[in-house]
């Protein structure tokens, strides 16, 4: 199966675009790879360019267990290119309602040395899909909306701000970071 997605992101408007090919060597067996490539709009530039393996099981139909590898090439708005990897394992809880999908799935992801902002990450992941039929029948479009919530732990220390923007400091990344609603289609012909 080949996979298309894309995503708006952000404060700035930010394009996340996705293609991959996804395998099932069995009915609980996927094995995916994956490329995106993210857009930043003002100024128009390439942001990022991110490779990933992902191994998927399928433990009954309402759970699922995953491992992943990403590989991270950043462009910087100076000309400067970072390199970062991760590695990340999650549990994901699946229900099936009708032409809708309800999933909630927490993921733990540890992040290689060049990045500075954290070492590791719990994530939470509520997110909703439908099928295309609730739209045109012919076209394998599946609209979905998600909701990340972050949870930071260690790393370097970041500068930390109050709500007025006065600086506190300098402190280790321990604590909820951000959350990132994310809307799109998906397409798989």
């Amino acid at each position: 199966m080949l996979f298309l997605k894309g995503i708006a992101h952000g404060q700035q408007l930010k394009s996340w675009d996705n293609i991959g090919l996804s395998v099932s060597p069995s009915k609980k067996l996927n094995i995916s790879v994956g490329q995106s490539y993210g857009f930043n709009f003002s100024p128009a530039r390439l942001s990022f360019i991110q490779s990933g393996l992902s191994i998927n099981y399928r433990i009954e139909k309402k759970i699922k267990v995953s491992g992943y590898y990403r590989h991270s090439l950043g462009f910087r708005s100076n000309g400067e290119k970072s390199h970062k990897f991760r590695i990340g394992g999650l549990v994901s809880l699946r229900k099936k309602r009708e032409k809708n999908s309800i999933s909630n799935s927490l993921l733990l992801e540890y992040h290689g040395k060049n990045e500075t902002k954290y070492r590791a990450r719990l994530i939470y992941v509520f997110r909703i899909q439908t099928k295309s039929e609730h739209f045109i029948k012919s076209i394998k479009l599946k609209p979905f909306f998600s909701t990340a919530l972050f949870y930071n732990i260690g790393g370097n220390p970041i500068k930390i701000y109050d709500d007025r923007g006065n600086y506190l400091g300098k402190f280790v990344p321990f604590g909820f970071h951000r959350i990132r609603l994310t809307t799109g289609v998906s397409y798989s012909p």
